[in-house]
């Protein structure tokens, strides 16, 4: 390959890694990301099986945190890498598939995708999934082009179900795939293969639905309380860049595509069909039978790789017709200019300001936190204070235990997001001897993060 090339290509990785790493530390930890970094950091090895995704993120965690410290960069930074890495790899499998122009379309796309960057910019398993989602998405295009699935692509399969168990759904999908090709079903063989993908949705949702699970009872509750979560409108809008300019830009390159009428739907563009519809199909019934929300854009991580590919498809494909050459460059630049539009809006704080909360706590000796919040919140903000934190489910556990808390005690915080903060405060006012203690309530926002409200306690001399 001649050095400019490949100049250009370290341009796009270059980018793809700023983007990423820019302005890492500027949002506290979210509760999710406390949850990972409370499972990593703990002493007994066992608690990387504790959270609700699968033990490998936690276990690279682990090992990473002892090595780097657990501030938001350093902790951040094992995302990022697994995210620029999935650049990497997708501008790999574009030079499999499309040559240098599809290296360069798909890593640029990649770069300025913003579901990628967000969960980028995470201490969760969500960039390290989308990392062998990409990984086994080069091995799958290898294999359909050697007509041979070996032991990398296979192994693929078996990383992309170690970062998240919702691999299992692109498992499952490959493997009626693959039986599908092997078995050479050529007369109504895709007919066939959408039925088998039909049973299995049956199947598998019978079988979820069969398991209880306690941490899953969020799903359950906004499915009830937001009706927009039964349906995958924002699932979509990440998938056009939130962008108006890039959703011209993908209208234009599927239109230019129809136009060809000689365009090759081959065995790639099925797949990716096949994939995106299997996806919608299998989440919707879960969604509707159990009654879960479960369109929530972290779960479809995975399916940034393939549809990225396809609007790479689109692009080499509609430009090799000389009428539509200035068109395909022109739609996919307004993509990007739309996507780099979004990607600009990206950088202030989103999480609830959990660090400024620890600062505001700090300046007061012997206190203890108090939450309705996970106690794993404790790490790492309340660890670097050294405050407790404990877990409660209702006000009313709190007062009957004040008197005993303050003979060790000199401040109790109880700490909310504003919602339900603000019912929790007014019940347990009602409640309290006011008459004994001193009660003040305040709230901590930085941005348009969501606030927290906090109510501190303290017992009158």
């Amino acid at each position: 390959m001649k050095p400019t090339r490949i100049a250009l290509l370290a341009l796009i990785i270059f980018i793809s890694f700023f983007i990423r790493s820019h302005a890492l530390g500027l949002s506290s930890f979210a509760i999710d990301e406390m949850i990972s970094m409370h499972f990593a950091s703990y002493a007994n090895l066992s608690a990387i099986f504790w959270d609700n995704s699968p033990f490998l993120y936690n276990l690279l965690l682990k090992f990473w945190l002892t090595a780097f410290g657990d501030t938001e960069v350093s902790a951040r930074f094992l995302s990022v890498l697994f995210s620029t890495g999935s650049t990497v790899i997708l501008i790999f499998v574009g030079r499999l598939t499309f040559g240098f122009q599809g290296a360069v379309t798909l890593g640029v796309l990649h770069a300025l995708c913003p579901l990628s960057i967000i969960y980028a910019q995470e201490t969760r398993p969500y960039a390290l999934f989308e990392f062998a989602c990409a990984l086994n998405l080069y091995f799958l295009i290898r294999s359909m082009k050697k007509n041979k699935y070996d032991l990398p692509f296979y192994s693929s399969i078996v990383f992309m179900c170690l970062s998240h168990y919702i691999g299992l759904i692109p498992a499952a999908f490959q493997i009626l795939w693959i039986i599908k090709k092997k078995t050479q079903i050529r007369k109504h063989g895709f007919e066939y293969f959408m039925i088998g993908l039909g049973i299995f949705i049956i199947v598998s949702t019978t079988v979820i639905g069969l398991f209880h699970f306690e941490f899953l009872k969020w799903q359950e509750l906004k499915f009830m309380l937001e009706p927009e979560s039964r349906w995958p409108r924002e699932l979509l809008s990440f998938f056009v860049f939130r962008s108006s300019g890039a959703i011209v830009g993908i209208c234009g390159l599927v239109i230019l595509a129809i136009l060809l009428r000689d365009f090759d739907l081959h065995s790639l563009l099925l797949y990716v069909f096949a994939y995106a519809l299997w996806t919608i199909i299998t989440f919707e019934a879960v969604s509707f039978i159990l009654k879960r929300a479960v369109f929530i854009p972290r779960y479809y991580i995975f399916l940034i790789p393939p549809w990225l590919l396809f609007i790479t498809h689109l692009k080499i494909k509609t430009a090799q017709k000389k009428s539509f050459k200035l068109l395909s460059h022109l739609f996919l630049i307004i993509t990007v200019l739309g996507a780099s539009v979004t990607v600009s809006l990206l950088y202030h704080p989103r999480h609830s300001p959990w660090r400024e909360v620890a600062l505001k706590v700090r300046d007061f000796p012997k206190s203890m936190v108090v939450t309705t919040r996970s106690s794993a919140i404790q790490t790492p903000y309340f660890e670097w204070i050294n405050v407790p934190v404990e877990h409660f489910d209702d006000p009313i556990e709190i007062i009957k235990t004040l008197e005993t808390k303050f003979e060790t005690l000199k401040t109790i915080w109880i700490v909310e997001p504003i919602v339900p903060g603000t019912d929790y405060f007014s019940l347990f006012k009602k409640q309290v001897n006011t008459g004994a203690y001193n009660l003040e309530d305040f709230t901590v926002s930085v941005d348009n993060s969501e606030p927290i409200v906090i109510l501190k306690i303290e017992k009158k001399l």
